[in-house]
């Protein structure tokens, strides 16, 4: 029997049958028309195959993979390449609330993005990172009251030491996330090497070490 059916007509497309997700994925590849996808339903098992989806179609605006448990490096990994790949993508649920990523780059880029109480786990932390690999107009970025875990931010503070936002970067609020004391202490290495930086180029003394 049809498991799915897409019409001209057709800008949002929910799947709920296990047997459809495949073939659905597939044919996203190409599609022109859908611009919100659901896959928070059914079981994701082959994160490459979205990964290959998102690299090609070119019109996708939201996409939900909620409910999936995508943790182990080789799925998140393929989720984080199609993500950053995709350029037109605004809005992926992944662990926690739908993430606005169009606020992270392109021209709707803000220099405030506010994430806080967005119940985000693991993975979107790690999308985050990626986005601000290229990202160049960040001014405050607050991400408090997650579940970010020592991982996330990790891979948050390994991406902003090599990103352009470094430079702009003047906020950023990554408390209640259950980071440990050696997390915490790598942040606030990272801060005050930029600090003691700035304080070079204007000639300023520099004091080694923490307070």
């Amino acid at each position: 029997g049809e498991v799915f059916s897409i019409t001209e007509s057709d800008v949002e497309v929910a799947i709920t049958n296990p047997r459809a997700l495949d073939l659905f994925v597939g044919l996203l590849r190409w599609n022109r028309l859908i611009r919100k996808v659901d896959l928070s339903a059914v079981l994701v098992e082959n994160a490459k195959a979205i990964e290959f989806a998102l690299n090609t179609n070119q019109v996708l605006e939201e996409l939900d993979i909620s409910r999936n448990s995508l943790h182990a490096e080789r799925e998140a990994n393929a989720i984080i390449s199609g993500v950053s790949s995709s350029t037109s993508l605004k809005l992926i649920a992944l662990d926690g609330k739908p993430l606005p990523i169009n606020q992270l780059r392109g021209e709707n880029a803000q220099q405030q993005v506010d994430f806080s109480e967005y119940s985000l786990d693991i993975l979107s932390a790690r999308v985050v990172a990626s986005l601000l690999g290229s990202n160049t107009s960040l001014v405050q970025l607050f991400m408090q009251s997650n579940h970010l875990c020592a991982v996330g931010v990790e891979a948050l503070a390994s991406s902003l030491a090599h990103s352009p936002a470094r430079d702009t970067l003047k906020v950023l609020d990554l408390s209640r996330n259950s980071i440990g004391s050696t997390e915490e202490a790598a942040l606030k290495e990272g801060k005050d090497s930029k600090e003691a930086k700035e304080k070079q180029a204007q000639g300023g003394e520099v004091e080694e070490g923490f307070n």
